[in-house]
């Protein structure tokens, strides 16, 4: 309906800019990026703020892929954004994001940081500047401030499912596992499209299950997340840990020899292909325990 209307509305001024640019946004929510492109560029003819701004973020997706001329492009979008509109709320959020994704010194996030805080404060109901905040208090170690800015946002907007994911990673690490497992319960509600989230979603929710001690349920999730991404080691590790260290009875020896076989298959895979050095050394390690205990579990 937003699609007819926005046509109809060019139908009778075809370079209306506002119309222009929120076809754009519509494309690139549904990940066609190029038409998107075309549709910002189009509006930028008129001068218009938001059109600036969203083009600035089609060029800083490209700088982090490898772009790096893109940079310099993006902000110069930026300063035309808010040349046109000094109160252009996305266009503050994209040069602290802009800064934040390619700062190399403790000034430079503390520059990006100074944005945020200042936009917030002309724009105090605008999420996604809170969660840029956070960001870039996570990259500061200001794991507290970051874990409130992240909820700030998600309180004036439920449906921004990164903000979400943070607050599971943090609060997981706090060993808040109810907390997290409400983070990421909501983050699967809004049924994300992409599958590396909504894997990510499906094993945090898993580490919080296993973290209140149900094993079951944590295996349902780790399982629900390997047959969305088979060749994924990280939830082999998981898998085989829970196993171990979880779900292994050594009372039960027959039982135990089998769970253990189970757990070192899968822990076999992160040894032979998982990315983590410390992860491998810690799979090699388990191993090698297995080897050991086994037979004195058949003795």
């Amino acid at each position: 309906k937003a699609d007819a209307g926005y046509k109809a509305a060019l139908q009778t001024r075809p370079n209306f800019a506002p119309a222009l640019n929120n076809l754009g946004e519509m494309a690139f929510a549904t990940g066609n990026a190029a038409k998107a492109l075309n549709f910002f560029q189009k509006a930028t003819e008129t001068q218009n703020s938001e059109g600036y701004a969203n083009l600035a973020l089609i060029q800083r997706n490209k700088a982090s892929k490898g772009e790096v001329s893109m940079v310099k492009e993006a902000v110069d979008n930026i300063h035309r954004a808010l040349a046109v509109d000094s109160y252009n709320v996305e266009a503050y959020n994209m040069l602290a994001t802009l800064l934040y994704d390619h700062a190399k010194t403790r000034s430079q996030l503390n520059i990006a940081r100074l944005i945020c805080v200042q936009a917030i404060k002309s724009h105090p109901k605008f999420a996604p500047i809170r969660s840029t905040l956070a960001l870039i208090l996570l990259r500061q170690k200001k794991v507290t401030p970051a874990l409130a800015a992240f909820r700030q946002a998600v309180a004036l907007d439920p449906t921004m499912m990164d903000a979400s994911m943070n607050i599971g990673a943090i609060t997981l690490s706090f060993r808040d596992y109810k907390t997290a497992k409400a983070a990421f319960e909501k983050v699967l509600a809004l049924g994300p499209k992409d599958k590396s989230l909504k894997v990510a979603a499906l094993v945090g929710l898993g580490v919080a299950h296993r973290g209140q001690k149900d094993y079951k349920g944590a295996m349902a999730k780790y399982e629900e997340a390997k047959k969305l991404d088979p060749q994924n080691t990280d939830i082999d590790f998981n898998i085989g840990i829970l196993i171990q260290d979880y779900m292994f009875d050594s009372g039960n020896p027959s039982q135990a020899i089998a769970d253990l076989k189970k757990a070192e298959s899968y822990l076999d895979k992160y040894a032979q292909n998982g990315k983590s050095r410390a992860k491998k050394k810690d799979a090699k390690r388990r191993l090698k325990n297995f080897r050991q205990l086994v037979p004195m579990l058949q003795e």
